[in-house]
């Protein structure tokens, strides 16, 4: 055994990341339990998450151990999502995705974050930093909806930041990495086919 230990030296971390998740959810919902003020339910939560932890030094698991673990390993990913690739700096692009607005002139979008699926922020947690573009149309664009699928061409920068979009319950402060000014905007969304009564339409 302790040669298979030896060979796979990230199999033990990611098992006991594993084994330990449950035990972080418990403790998760002690905290949320105090903050409601519900306190019923915090001694059953407290023991299940006290066995839990005391299975876990059982097997030589140090559940303190695991959760710095955890902890950095959420530190480097956010590094990681935060970093931009230097060479995209200043390149003429053109990218698709999602309309999420940012800043409105009555109906017109006047700036927007590009996301890369529906619900990015609002149904699902925010993509990773990288992945997101702040962008500032050449003109004010006519959004039909959120979550318009748009295609955007610009130059690319590189520029990191945290400003708020509009979400369906209210504003949401978003980290991006890449940001387009002056950028051309064109939906996306399949056209219309002709009809007899308008053959010439596009």
């Amino acid at each position: 055994q302790g040669g298979a230990t030896r060979s796979h030296p990230g199999t033990p971390v990611r098992v006991e990341l594993l084994v330990m998740s449950d035990a972080i959810i418990r403790l998760e919902k002690i905290d949320k339990t105090y903050e409601l003020g519900d306190e019923v339910q915090v001694p059953e939560l407290e023991r299940a998450a006290a066995e839990r932890v005391a299975q876990l030094a059982a097997q030589g698991i140090d559940a303190d151990a695991v959760l710095a673990q955890r902890d950095a390993l959420i530190a480097e990913r956010r590094v990681a999502d935060d970093a931009g690739v230097a060479a995209l700096d200043g390149q003429a692009i053109r990218l698709g995705g999602y309309l999420l607005p940012a800043e409105l002139q009555g109906d017109r979008v006047t700036e927007f974050l590009l996301v890369p699926w529906v619900g990015a922020c609002s149904h699902t947690p925010p993509p990773p930093a990288n992945q997101s573009v702040r962008v500032r149309p050449a003109q004010p664009y006519a959004l039909s909806r959120n979550y318009e699928p748009v295609w955007i061409s610009g130059a690319l920068r590189l520029r990191p930041q945290e400003k708020p979009v509009f979400v369906v319950d209210g504003e949401l402060a978003v980290r991006s990495v890449y940001a387009i000014d002056e950028a051309t905007v064109v939906s996306a969304r399949p056209r219309a086919a002709p009809t007899a009564a308008d053959p010439t339409r596009p």
